[in-house]
């Protein structure tokens, strides 16, 4: 057995099997594509803008998209996924 074998049979071990691989972490910027990609589809499945005043999870995304189109830094970041001209 070479010793990269006999080093990745450790983790073999009991001790080890609750040991999982840390999940990537995720950039402000993917979050940011994210949050509007879910803005998207809201409106794509509605044909309306979130409402600040409905329920709990369209209230946040109306709140997102208001602090997007506040942020001249978000916004143009987001200009070319901008399918229903939600950010003008």
């Amino acid at each position: 057995m070479t010793w990269d074998e006999e080093f990745e049979s450790l983790f073999d071990l009991p001790i080890f099997e609750d040991v999982r691989i840390p999940a990537a972490k995720i950039s402000t910027a993917d979050r940011l594509f994210r949050s509007f990609e879910e803005i998207n589809q809201f409106f794509e499945q509605r044909h309306t803008e979130p409402n600040i005043e409905s329920s709990l999870n369209e209230k946040l995304l109306a709140r997102t998209l208001k602090s997007i189109r506040e942020n001249s830094h978000k916004k143009a970041a987001l200009l070319p996924f901008d399918i229903y001209n939600l950010l003008k």
